[in-house]
């Protein structure tokens, strides 16, 4: 299958192509203005998408992928991991997960988009292990918009912190315990892992020895 994954950082993002692409790593840097758009007589204009302002070559990923993902920031998500019953997965299937989510995130708090990513099954306990990661609705539609280029092909969401677990995984071969660090201009995503298993992950905001003493 070919997969294009498409990260979002502060003022650029990154693409990594690969599966059945030739593996491929494209950076773009824009300004924050290029998701609002320019302003015409005190009126927003349409906002520029990531193909506007990107290389030719980046819309040509997207419309060659099978499969295009969406990091979800962990700079603006909770993250945390969640053990669900099998049985009541395999009868009821996503509408037991959105209910799921209902009870992590209570409508009084705001609206959310919520995702599970599958990290597991628990034979012993017949429990499904998930990374549970949710963010405000109107951030992450603005970066769905952003990366967008066909409205009826929409990237998938992933968080960044199933990412770096993966990566923490791979160099690890699953064993010890573990930590992966991915450094912002003014923070950090840290994930901790114990052979293998997700035990938490969040953003940590600061810089110089500050940073470093929270991490």
């Amino acid at each position: 299958m070919k997969k294009l994954a498409i990260d979002i950082k502060d003022g650029y993002a990154v693409l990594a192509a690969g599966g059945d692409f030739e593996a491929e790593y494209i950076r773009i840097d824009f300004d924050e203005t290029d998701f609002a758009g320019e302003t015409n007589q005190g009126k927003p204009a349409s906002p520029l998408s990531l193909f506007d302002i990107g290389q030719k070559r980046v819309l040509e990923l997207c419309r060659n992928a099978e499969r295009i993902t969406l990091s979800a920031p962990m700079r603006f998500s909770l993250i945390k991991m969640v053990s669900v019953d099998a049985a009541a997965v395999e009868l009821y299937g996503q509408e037991f997960l959105q209910w799921e989510a209902r009870q992590q995130l209570p409508d009084e708090i705001g609206e959310f988009v919520a995702g599970f990513n599958k990290l597991g099954i628990d034979q012993r306990q017949k429990r499904i292990n998930y990374l549970f990661y949710a963010v405000p609705r109107d951030f992450i539609e603005v970066l769905l918009g952003f990366v967008t280029f066909d409205q009826n092909r929409k990237p998938a969401l992933e968080s960044e912190a199933m990412g770096l677990y993966k990566i923490l995984n791979l160099a690890t071969s699953g064993s010890g315990f573990n930590a992966a660090v991915s450094l912002e201009h003014d923070g950090a995503s840290v994930i901790i892992v114990k052979n293998g298993n997700f035990v938490a992950g969040r953003f940590i905001g600061g810089d110089g020895l500050e940073l470093a003493d929270e991490i």
